[in-house]
């Protein structure tokens, strides 16, 4: 690898870490053959002998190739990390080529980054990179790595959280432009795909369902304990998802062509924006043996979502609580159901059509049991029927 040479010391010294490191600035010389490489910002631990990618005074443009070590008053530093928000708002971001020594990319590294005439190339299948923390890649218009996939390499171990009862997710809301397949290189011992969609070695985490994915049904595999966050946003060609008999777990993950979506008899923990993006005509399959989540109402009225485990943080109150009123029929009015005691976060998000709640049949409900988000950009200003008593005190 040929030098790359000090351009500025942006701060003389900081603490990271306990020891003493340094912010330098570092440019890629162009003797590479890196056409449209800029500068590199890095902190480095001088205990270590590691650098981090990190924020600079401008957003990165173009191409960036981070090398495998950069060089700092004669003494190599491995460059391992790419910080979190290291990327932010780097809009005008084709490619981003990670050097041998990257193991990890931190939460939101590449918040907000390309667009949808212009998106981001990142080599997944770097034989050095580890770990891809929660949201690494946050709001990000995406391209393959590699032909029409995107293809993590042998050494990934971690993609969010990895804790086994959560369902974060390495990619957060965002865009992955041209993703037909996800592939994973052989040899990898935490990760596999089949049939182009990712999932841990046991397959008991579904993790990513490719965004142009020629089919149009899939079935999720009797392995699949948790549908991680965001693992079938803006899909293009599927609408009917079939299977998930052992599904514990479901995260946000509903958007794009899907209409349907199974919440089977051992689902017992939904994300509040699980079908809060869900199309138009979505209804979710919810099987009648799960004691906890019902799917009830009719053609004529409408269908809502119930969760009749509801409970709410430092509050030891099980309620029955409105989750979703979905968005299939033209009603302006509905009535909320007599054993209703929450209607929860995002209830009535975006809804088109809905313009009163009538609560004359609920009693059990009080003001300060509407989350704040229940109303959230409905088309209409929403107006409460025949709640002069329990809801004196909430805003319409």
């Amino acid at each position: 690898m040929k030098k790359h040479f000090l351009l500025t010391i942006a701060l003389v010294v900081a603490t990271l870490t306990g020891a003493w490191a340094a912010t330098v600035t570092f440019a890629d010389p162009l003797t590479d053959g890196h056409e449209g490489q800029g500068t590199i910002y890095y902190q480095l631990n001088t205990d270590t002998k590691e650098a981090t990618v990190v924020a600079g005074t401008w957003q990165y443009t173009k191409n960036i190739f981070i090398p495998d070590e950069v060089e700092y008053n004669g003494e190599p530093y491995a460059v391992t990390k790419i910080a979190a928000y290291a990327f932010r708002n780097s809009y005008d971001l084709d490619l981003v080529h990670l050097g041998a020594n990257v193991h990890t990319i931190e939460s939101n590294a590449f918040y907000m980054c390309g667009t949808t005439d212009r998106p981001v190339t990142i080599n997944f299948d770097s034989d050095g990179l580890e770990v891809l923390q929660s949201n690494a890649i946050n709001q990000v218009v995406l391209s393959p790595n590699r032909g029409d996939s995107i293809v993590f390499g042998k050494n990934v171990k971690q993609l969010g959280d990895a804790s086994a009862t959560s369902t974060s997710n390495w990619c957060s809301w965002g865009t992955r432009l041209g993703v037909r397949y996800y592939g994973v290189e052989e040899g990898n011992a935490y990760f596999c795909s089949v049939d182009g969609v990712l999932y841990n070695k046991d397959k008991t985490r579904l993790i990513s369902y490719p965004r142009s994915n020629s089919a149009t049904s899939f079935v999720i595999p009797s392995t699949v304990t948790t549908v991680c966050t965001y693992a079938f946003q803006n899909v293009q060609n599927i609408t009917t998802i079939t299977g998930g008999e052992n599904v514990v777990r479901i995260g946000s993950v509903v958007s794009g062509s899907i209409t349907s979506f199974p919440v089977g008899p051992k689902v017992t923990s939904m994300s509040a924006t699980a079908f809060m993006y869900c199309a138009y005509g979505f209804l979710p399959v919810v099987d009648d043996a799960n004691p906890r989540f019902k799917l009830k109402g009719s053609p004529q009225t409408g269908y809502a979502l119930y969760d009749y485990n509801y409970t709410v943080k430092d509050d030891p109150t099980v309620y029955i609580a409105l989750c979703r009123y979905f968005r299939t029929v033209n009603v302006a009015t509905f009535k909320i159901p007599a054993d209703v005691t929450y209607i929860a976060d995002y209830a009535f998000y975006s809804h088109p059509y809905v313009k009163y709640v009538d609560f004359q049949d609920c009693t059990g409900l009080r003001s300060s049991k509407i989350a704040g988000t229940a109303f959230h950009s409905t088309t209409y200003s929403v107006q409460f029927l025949n709640a002069d008593n329990i809801f004196a005190n909430v805003d319409g």
